[in-house]
């Protein structure tokens, strides 16, 4: 991993064209950009691993990350998603504080910006109806997510039927 400040910086405009952060206002994206810092990835290398300590928000600016979870002997993945620009992950352990749920490796080189839990949560804090704004995007994503999960299921046992 590469921490940059060189070059492209996140602005409130590039903010939001990321889909949690579309409804906020203007001023609300200035100040919520200055919590990200930009990070570069090569291809196949870990972002985190499943059971890490949670504590950041990653939102893919270009490239793709896997989510994957390890297969029994560690020797070999199931990959759960591969997420592109524009996409987001890491929201669960910044909403929960628990262990990570599945490993996050970059399936492409990738530029990504992350924000800390304790950052993230102070800007909410001190900001009523953007913690609003955002946390409803977050419901609005797992919700969608849910349903995924839900039709895989309903898959599964379909064929486990026949």
């Amino acid at each position: 991993m590469k921490k940059t400040t060189e070059g492209e910086h996140l602005d409130a405009a590039a903010l939001r064209r990321f889909e949690l952060f579309r409804a906020i206002k203007d001023a609300d994206a200035r100040v919520l950009a200055q919590g990200f810092e930009r990070l570069e990835y090569v291809k196949d290398e870990r972002i985190f691993a499943e059971g890490e300590t949670g504590t950041s928000l990653f939102l893919i600016h270009s490239g793709a990350v896997r989510i994957s979870q390890p297969l029994l002997g560690g020797h070999r993945e199931e990959a759960l998603a591969v997420l592109k620009a524009g996409q987001f992950f890491g929201d669960m352990s910044l909403i929960d504080a628990r262990p990570r749920s599945a490993d996050a490796i970059a399936h492409e080189d990738c530029v990504l910006y992350s924000i800390d839990r304790a950052v993230f949560l102070t800007l909410l804090q001190v900001n009523g109806q953007l913690a609003v704004d955002v946390l409803f995007q977050f419901m609005r994503s797992l919700c969608t997510r849910l349903r995924v999960n839900n039709e895989k299921i309903r898959a599964i046992n379909t064929m486990a039927m026949w």
